[in-house]
This record gives structure tokens, C-alpha cells and sequence, in this order.
């Protein structure tokens, strides 16, 4: 990661890429002018033409993917992508079979999500086509010029991506009669609405472990988008919530971020807390932790401090390696812990970020050993 500014996708339960010589390579022409050539089996790709500042990218999606290159040539828009196909999409057939809604409305609430992430200012009156593929699931997104500056967007899904919708649906029907009848037995003396929330908590429950147990678990399984600028949360601290609340114009990625990272501190000052746990792996990853922020962690009167031998510093106060660094390495441990299995994708921007190098080979190492 070096000089140049990375941003690391590690999707913790991708299959590895298979190589097999018989297969022939596969030409990534990459958002920095250069080209590389992949050898690997194509379950899982990624494809754009014209979008934004990438002219053309055929990627095949591995275990780890690293994206390094000069700046403003794409890695984020890449890496958002990904997000957005494999978090976004499971997420909207899940809200979609349990509100009732069809196709089309499910295309609306993708459409909706993809403009806050990229909205339309940006592209202009550019055309553009991406598509996703996992196995033979295929999402395809079309930008088509419709007048002189005007361009619509456009969603269209394989047939397996429609009869997992179906097979969704069906299941959906089946928890719904199961879980109404077995509500009303558990909480007969509690309010209405205390009833309807526990009844849509065990629904999506029970619908998000059938999908799991599909072919296209991948879509359904935690991904966490760690953005850039994360010493925006050092001077937040106490006043998260009220930043998470607020109704601001906000790049949605850090606003999204904040709920997880103000979660992974409740969590760390839960059950695990750093050097508490025995299971050496873990000790490990607290070590690890340690030597990149130089210091302890301590949540004290709702502010962050970094503790070495010799002193206490508030991360407000702190370097801004240790602001960067802090929040990352705080939602990858908590992540760590929580998920009881390696089942969750971790999207990272610049990793490395004000970091010196030697810090920057332990992060390289916690990745790893996460995954």
C-alpha cells in the first residue's frame, strides 16, 4: 500500500479462486491504465463500462481483492460497487418478500439506494452498464441517454435471481402464518405494537437464516463498509448519536459507519473487552491492535482515550494515524467476536492511512488473520 492510496475489499467468506490452466485469462483493465491478467474461475465478477471515471473493468472477485493506483481513477467507485451489489440487493429481496411488495417495487428500492450512493449529478449525460454476476445470478444496472440531458436508469435480474425472489416469498408466507400464531401465544398481554415489532424480528430472523441456507448466501450474510476520513469521529465521541440522528447531507457510507462504530464500542466495553479473553487467536488480534494505535484503548465518561505506559491521550489529541486507525480496528474486532464465524464482508478504504509503514504491515497481518 506504500506511497499510494489502497482501498481493500475483504469479503470473509468468499471461495477461493480456483485456478485451472485450461481456462483462458481473463484481461483486467484497471481503473489506473494498467492492465493485469487474472487467471481464475469467473463465480463471481464484476463488470462496468463507463461509469463515472472507469472507461472499462472486468474483475474477477477473490477471497481478498486490493486495489492500489493514483488517485481519483476509481478504486472507491469499484469498491462501493461491490457493496452494492452483494449487500444491497440480499437486503432489498429481504424487505420486498416481507412487506409483500413485487418486482417492481424492487427495483425502485435498488434504484433508490444505487442514486444515494452515486446520485445522478454525477453522471451527467453519461451512459453507462455494470453488471454483477455470483454462480448464475445476474444483476445488470443500464444508464440509457433518453434525452440531451437526461439518462434513466434501468435494473434487470437473471431468471435464478427471480426464483430466489419467489422461493423468498414462498418461505415468507409459510414464517408468517408460523410466527403470528406462535406471537400471539407469547405475548398476549403486551401492547399491540410491542406485539407487531417482536413479530417482524422473528420473521426477518427466520427468513434471513432460510436465505442463508441457499445457494446465494452470499448476499445475505453482514457486510461492513469501513469509509475514509474516519478522524471525523474523534472529535465526535459522546455526541454520536446526535450525528446519527440528525437529518444532514452526509456521504451515507460514513453516517452508516458511525451507527457501526458506535456499536463496536458498547461491544467492546461488553463481554470481550480487549485482553480478557483467553482463546489465543484473539490475544493475538489484541496485540496486534495495541502495536498499530500504540497504546490501550479505554472508553471513559463516554470519551475515547489511548493509553500507553507513560501517559493518556484523548483521541481528539491523538495522531492522525491513531484517529484513522482507531475505528477501523475497533469494528474489526468487535466484528470478529460477534459473528462466531468467519461469514461477513469488511470493505475498506485506505487501511494504510497515516500510517508508518511498519503499522501498516500489522494491519496487513490482522486482515489476515481475521480472514
Amino acid at each position: 500500500m506504500g506511497t499510494q492510496a489502497g482501498t481493500l475489499c475483504v469479503p470473509y467468506r468468499l471461495r477461493d479462486c480456483r485456478l485451472d490452466s485450461a481456462k483462458p485469462y481473463q484481461q483486467f483493465r484497471a481503473f489506473c491504465g494498467y492492465k493485469y491478467l487474472l487467471l481464475c474461475d469467473p463465480m463471481e465478477t464484476l463488470h462496468i463500462t463507463n461509469f463515472l471515471t472507469i472507461a472499462q473493468a472486468d474483475i474477477c472477485l477473490n477471497r481478498f481483492n486490493v486495489f492500489i493506483g493514483p488517485q481519483a481513477r476509481g478504486k472507491s467507485i469499484i469498491v462501493k460497487l461491490i457493496y452494492f451489489f452483494k449487500r444491497e440487493v440480499g437486503k432489498a429481496l429481504i424487505d420486498n418478500v416481507i412487506s409483500g411488495k413485487n418486482k417492481r417495487n424492487l427495483t425502485v428500492t435498488l434504484a433508490a439506494k444505487f442514486e444515494a450512493i452515486f446520485p445522478k449529478v454525477y453522471w451527467g449525460t453519461q451512459e453507462f452498464s455494470m453488471s454483477y454476476t455470483h454462480n448464475c445470478l445476474d444483476v445488470r444496472l443500464v444508464g440509457t441517454k433518453t434525452g440531451a440531458s437526461k439518462v434513466n436508469l434501468s435494473i434487470t435480474y437473471s431468471e435464478s435471481l427471480l426464483k430466489l425472489h419467489g422461493d423468498l416469498k414462498r418461505h415468507c408466507q409459510i414464517v408468517v402464518k408460523e410466527t403470528q400464531g406462535k406471537m400471539d401465544k407469547a405475548i398476549a398481554g403486551l401492547p399491540r405494537q410491542a406485539s407487531l415489532f417482536g413479530e417482524e424480528r422473528m420473521i426477518i430472523s427466520h427468513i434471513l437464516n432460510f436465505a442463508r441456507t441457499l445457494e446465494y448466501d452470499v448476499f445475505f450474510e453482514p457486510q461492513v463498509f469501513i469509509p475514509a476520513s474516519r478522524t471525523f469521529f474523534a472529535n465526535l465521541q459522546k455526541n454520536i448519536f446526535s450525528f446519527l440522528a440528525s437529518n444532514i447531507e452526509i456521504d451515507p457510507f460514513l453516517k452508516e459507519f458511525g451507527s457501526v462504530y458506535e456499536n463496536s464500542k458498547r461491544f467492546y466495553k461488553g463481554k470481550f473487552v480487549f485482553g480478557k479473553d483467553d482463546d489465543l487467536v484473539h490475544k493475538e488480534i489484541d496485540r496486534l491492535v495495541e502495536s498499530i494505535i500504540a497504546g490501550r484503548y479505554l472508553q471513559e465518561n463516554e470519551q475515547d482515550w489511548i493509553i500507553d505506559s507513560s501517559r493518556k491521550i484523548n483521541l481528539a489529541n491523538a495522531s492522525s494515524g491513531q484517529q484513522e486507525a482507531l475505528p477501523m480496528l475497533l469494528a474489526l474486532k468487535a466484528m470478529s467476536f460477534s459473528s462466531g464465524k468467519p461469514s461477513q464482508g469488511f470493505y475498506i478504504e485506505e487501511p494504510e492511512a497515516h500510517l508508518f509503514p511498519a503499522s501498516q504491515k500489522l494491519v496487513v497481518s490482522l486482515l489476515t488473520m481475521l480472514a
